[in-house]
């Protein structure tokens, strides 16, 4: 009786060029998707940041009377509520 001492030596069909720069374009799509959502976050959080720190900064102006750095931040405000 022949037994058999090797695995069948299958490989599977390389995908052509084609279809490896499609799964390539996929998989960069996906990862800057990706890359986007967290680069959003981010800027949104540093937007509300700033305008924590710009707000503080014109509270504090407001409580020492002084007139030039409320304006500044007053103006910073306004210029960024309009973006």
């Amino acid at each position: 009786m022949y037994k058999k001492n090797h695995e069948p030596n299958i490989e599977k069909p390389e995908k052509s060029r084609t279809f490896r720069h499609e799964d390539e374009k996929i998989e960069k799509t996906d990862k800057n998707k990706i890359l986007l959502l967290e680069a959003q976050k981010i800027a949104s959080q540093v937007y509300k940041d700033g305008i924590k720190e710009i707000y503080k900064l014109t509270v504090d102006a407001l409580k020492k009377n002084d007139s030039y750095e409320t304006d500044k931040y007053i103006s910073s405000l306004s210029h960024i509520s309009n973006i």
